[in-house]
């Protein structure tokens, strides 16, 4: 159902955010000194204080810095004039994985539970993984950094799981966030490619000389939109989630802004795997609806084309998308395709004939920027191998058929189909994008938790009302024969 008011914003995530913003943009370089340690520190004391005082306010935060945390990490980078320690998503998997004390706190639960059992298959990956890769002589760095970026998202998708007697209030939040960050995200993008402001230029400029050429050149409309996100393939898997959540929005003011412009930064990402993504979990989203709800917005996205129609007829947008949309049709000619059949040719036998793999800080044949960004599969072999591989694959495979089962009142729930429509498009990108980590992975894990929790709510509310009927049931027969 589509919400009526927005949550209230806590008080001390606005003093965070004014200050964050006070320091990199009024304190120069010494503001920037400032932030390196303070940005980590006090994202994660909030983390830890919203986790013991409210899920929904830490739930809220996770999904804010994983938006917003990698732009304000490229401000202070800037600001400081050299690229600092660590991922530019470090901090918000930092806050993210505050929530593992809920996963080990709940450890005898997961194992008799059937909902619950796949997301301890999971874990028990990246168990391995960290044990291969100590037994492998991984870098302590490295071996943290892996742990973080596989785990964390699979701890925040059980925690929103486990929170399932609170889905009524989850829903809102998800939808409160996520329409605004489709907002947010979509005009920060736009302003991204037509103004390309000084931070991020600074950025690109660095992750060229780091051997990185596939995000554009640091220039106005030249560069490939990651917008608040680190990489454009994390931010269009962001913003195709964000409009889907953002169609159920009874808050039209919001709703057609936030999908205009994130309509536009998603096309300007130049993401064609989500693109390829997003056909898959439209029809998933709109056959699942009601006939009522599918004629909404059908009429909605009409509006929003026609919107749109002066947009695509400016040649400093429609050129580079028309272009990007051209490659489908010559693929003969096109480098990214050529370069991905090649390496699936070269990895396939190799891949395949791993069983234990390396763990985590393993190396990877032939290209590692191949393995990493073009695919989902074979870094898992070379990581996991196929003892390691098989039950993160099977945990998701039964959490995606959790996810699709019939279910008393889930089927008319709209939140619960946007959660099959999105996990559908992230999964469809298993073969182009490397979509289990890292923001990728968090887009992923939210859905999988939310639809399940979804779920479960509707299952427990059904139980409840049939409890409550069958005494009258057992009663009326008794009546008759009295009678």
């Amino acid at each position: 159902m589509p919400v009526a008011q927005d949550r209230p914003i806590h008080p001390l995530l606005i003093g965070y955010a004014f200050l964050i913003t006070v320091l990199l943009l009024l304190g120069g370089a010494v503001g920037g000194k400032l932030m390196i340690p303070l940005f980590p520190l006090m994202s994660v004391a909030l983390g830890v204080y919203f986790y013991t005082k409210s899920p929904l306010d830490y739930i809220q935060f996770v999904c804010l810095l994983t938006f917003f945390a990698p732009v304000i990490r490229r401000i202070i980078d800037y600001r400081v004039g050299t690229l600092t320690f660590g991922p530019w998503f470090l901090t918000s998997l930092l806050v993210m994985f505050i929530c593992a004390e809920k996963v080990f706190r709940d450890l005898p639960k997961v194992f008799r539970s059937k909902s619950s059992f796949p997301f301890f298959m999971c874990l028990m990956t990246i168990v391995y993984g960290t044990v291969m890769g100590k037994i492998s002589g991984c870098k302590p760095e490295v071996l943290v950094n892996s742990i973080l970026s596989w785990g964390s998202p699979v701890v925040f998708g059980y925690f929103i799981y486990s929170k399932w007697h609170l889905y009524i209030e989850l829903r809102k939040t998800f939808q409160q966030v996520f329409t605004w960050g489709c907002l947010l995200m979509g005009s920060y993008g736009i302003y991204q490619y037509l103004v390309a402001p000084d931070w991020d230029r600074f950025w690109l400029t660095s992750v060229l000389e780091l051997g990185t050429n596939s995000f554009g050149i640091p220039e106005p409309l030249g560069i490939r939109v990651s917008s608040t996100m680190n990489s454009p393939q994390a931010f269009a898997t962001a913003i195709m989630s964000a409009i889907f959540m953002a169609l159920l929005s009874n808050n039209l003011f919001l709703q057609v802004p936030a999908m205009i412009t994130g309509i536009i930064a998603f096309c300007l990402s130049m993401a064609r795997a989500v693109w390829l993504g997003s056909i898959l979990g439209l029809p998933v989203l709109f056959l699942s609806l009601r006939p009522k709800l599918q004629m909404r917005f059908a009429s909605l996205i009409l509006i929003i084309c026609v919107c749109l129609i002066p947009i695509w007829n400016n040649p400093e947008f429609n050129e580079v998308i028309s272009k990007r949309f051209e490659s489908f049709s010559n693929l003969e000619s096109d480098t990214s395709y050529n370069a991905r059949t090649e390496g699936y040719n070269k990895l396939f036998s190799i891949a395949s004939a791993q069983l234990i793999g390396g763990g985590f800080g393993a190396s990877f044949p032939y290209s590692a920027d191949f393995v990493v960004t073009d695919s989902a599969i074979f870094p898992m072999m070379f990581l996991f191998g196929w003892v390691g591989s098989l039950p993160y694959l099977s945990g998701i495979v039964l959490l995606f058929m959790q996810l699709f089962r019939h279910g008393a009142g889930a089927n008319k729930d709209p939140v619960i189909q946007v959660s099959k429509a999105a996990v559908t498009a992230i999964l469809a990108q298993a073969g182009f994008n490397f979509m289990f980590v890292e923001n990728m992975g968090f887009c992923l894990w939210v859905f999988i938790g939310l639809g399940l929790a979804g779920r479960a709510f509707h299952e427990s509310s059904a139980t409840a009302k049939s409890l409550l009927i069958l005494p009258s049931k057992m009663i009326l027969p008794m009546r008759m024969r009295d009678g």
